[in-house]
């Protein structure tokens, strides 16, 4: 005759459950998250190619941006 499970016999193993789960969640997560960076990249790369010149002046603009933002503008203060 076996003997009767105890209710912390339960406890570790729906704990490991509950961990396997969730090891098993983030994996799919990282995975769509993959899958959509590659996507993302892909679509990126035909944007590219089919409109090189549009993404020039993009490119241009985002480093006029990037470089006003950047550069520190000093002017003389007037003196009283």
């Amino acid at each position: 005759m076996k003997p009767a499970i105890s209710r912390t016999d339960e406890k570790p193993h729906s704990t490991v459950q509950d961990a396997a789960q969730g090891v098993t969640s983030a994996a799919h997560q990282i995975a769509r998250a993959a899958g959509q960076t590659v996507d993302g990249i892909t679509t990126f790369r035909n944007t590219v190619r089919n409109n090189p010149l549009m993404m020039a002046f993009v490119l241009v603009g985002l480093g006029y941006v990037i470089g006003s933002m950047t550069t520190v503008r000093t002017r003389p203060s007037p003196q009283d």
